[in-house]
C-alpha cells in the first residue's frame, strides 16, 4: 500500500512543484460556496497550518504551492494570495476578517481507513479525523517538464463528456480552464486526506462551467499521464500534455479556418488535419493507442451511427454554413466499439 501512495505523491508533486506562464486574474464575483472565516472548515485549515502540529486533527494535508483568493462579506473579490508554506497559510487565515471568505470548494469528504466518513462543511459540525496521515517527501525536480504541461479533458465512457477537449493550465495553485475559447480563472488545490489524494477546484465565476467544476474531486491515476476525477455524482478523465508545440493544446471541439476571399463565411477544411487532435481525446497511455482507432467524418448523426456516406477526409471540404456540425465516428478496430462526437467548423477572418 505504501508504495502505491508513494507513487501517487510523487506524481502530484511533479504536477505542482512549478508553474506555467502567468495568466491575468478574473476578479468577477465568485460563485458557489466558499469557506467563511467563521466556519469550522476555516478553523480546521487554520489549525492544521499552524506550526505543523499534529494534535487532534492531522488528516488533511495541503500540497504547496497554492493560490488562494479572498472575498469580502458580499463575496466580492479582494486579493490574490500565493501560499508556499504552512506558516504563510496560517498567517493568511489568522489575519482574515471574520466576515471574509477564501476560495475553496466544499464539502470535502472522504471515507477514512477505519470506515468512518470525514466531512468538512461550512455549516455542519466537523467530524474529527483519525491519526496517521500519509507524509512523504518530494522526490526529484521536474520544473522543465511541468512548465509546459496542461491537463485536457478526454473521453470517459458512460458520462456526458460535456467539457470534452477543455484544458486546465495551473500556475502555483492558480488555474485557468479554457473550453472552446472561453476562459475561467480560479484555484487548483491538491490535498491529502489520509491516503486519498484530492483536487479541490474552484473557478471564480457564476457560470455553468464553474458550477460543474467547483468540487472537491477524488483523484485516481490511470496510466502514467491520466487521472480520473470523481465525486459522488460525476467523473471526468484528464490527460497530461507536455509538448508546448502541440497544436492540439488549445483545441476544444471547434475548428476554424480562414475564410475564402471570394466566398466570405466559407472556408476549406481538410479533416485529416484534425485526426491527431481528435484521437488525443481518446488515448490513455498504456490502455489505448492510435493504431487501434479509426476516425471518419459525417454530415449527419445517422450516417455516423451507421458508418455510411463518410466525407473523404483527405480532400477539401467547404462548410455549408457558419457553425456547421460535423459528426465524428471514432471506432476501436479490435472490438468494433465506437463513439460519436460532434465538432463545429467555422470560417473566420484572417
Amino acid at each position: 500500500m505504501k508504495s502505491s501512495i508513494h507513487i501517487l505523491f510523487f506524481s502530484v508533486i511533479l504536477l505542482f512543484v512549478t508553474s506555467c506562464e502567468n495568466e491575468p486574474i478574473d476578479t468577477s464575483n465568485n460563485s458557489g460556496e466558499v469557506i467563511k472565516a467563521t466556519s469550522e472548515l476555516y478553523s480546521l485549515i487554520e489549525r492544521i497550518s499552524s506550526n505543523g502540529t499534529e494534535d487532534d486533527v492531522t488528516c488533511i494535508e495541503f500540497v504547496y504551492p497554492l493560490t488562494i483568493y479572498t472575498f469580502d462579506e458580499n463575496v466580492e473579490y479582494l486579493t490574490t494570495e500565493h501560499v508556499n508554506t504552512d506558516q504563510q497559510f496560517s498567517d493568511l487565515l489568522g489575519n482574515l476578517d471574520n466576515s471574509y471568505s477564501i476560495s475553496m470548494s466544499y464539502p470535502i469528504t472522504s471515507t477514512l481507513n477505519d470506515g468512518s466518513v470525514f466531512s468538512i462543511t461550512s455549516n455542519e459540525e466537523l467530524k474529527e479525523a483519525i491519526d496517521n496521515c500519509i507524509r512523504e517527501e518530494a522526490i526529484g525536480n521536474c520544473q522543465q517538464l511541468i512548465k509546459t504541461c496542461i491537463w485536457k479533458v478526454i473521453y470517459l465512457e458512460n458520462t456526458e463528456n460535456i467539457y470534452l477537449g477543455g484544458v486546465f493550465q495551473q500556475t502555483d495553485g492558480a488555474t485557468t480552464f479554457n473550453f472552446d475559447g472561453v476562459i475561467n480563472f480560479g484555484s487548483w488545490s491538491p490535498l491529502f486526506i489520509e491516503d486519498e489524494l484530492h483536487l479541490n477546484i474552484h473557478l471564480n465565476s457564476n457560470t455553468d462551467t464553474a458550477t460543474f467544476w467547483n468540487n472537491d474531486w477524488l483523484v485516481t491515476y490511470i496510466g502514467s499521464h491520466a487521472m480520473l476525477l470523481s465525486t459522488e455524482t460525476q467523473s471526468v478523465l484528464l490527460s497530461q500534455f507536455c509538448d508546448d508545440n502541440d497544436s492540439c493544446i488549445a483545441t476544444g471541439l471547434d475548428y476554424n479556418e480562414c475564410e475564402l476571399e471570394d466566398n466570405p463565411g466559407h472556408a476549406v477544411f481538410i479533416f485529416d488535419n484534425y485526426k491527431n487532435c481528435l484521437l488525443s481525446l481518446f488515448i490513455v497511455d498504456g490502455i489505448t493507442n492510435a493504431e487501434n482507432l479509426s476516425v471518419t467524418f459525417h454530415q449527419s448523426y445517422d450516417d455516423s451511427e451507421t458508418n455510411s456516406n463518410a466525407i473523404i477526409a483527405s480532400e477539401p471540404y467547404i462548410n455549408l454554413f457558419q457553425g456547421e456540425i460535423i459528426w465524428v465516428r471514432i471506432e476501436n478496430i479490435d472490438t468494433s466499439e465506437f463513439y460519436v462526437i460532434p465538432i463545429t467548423i467555422n470560417a473566420i477572418s484572417c
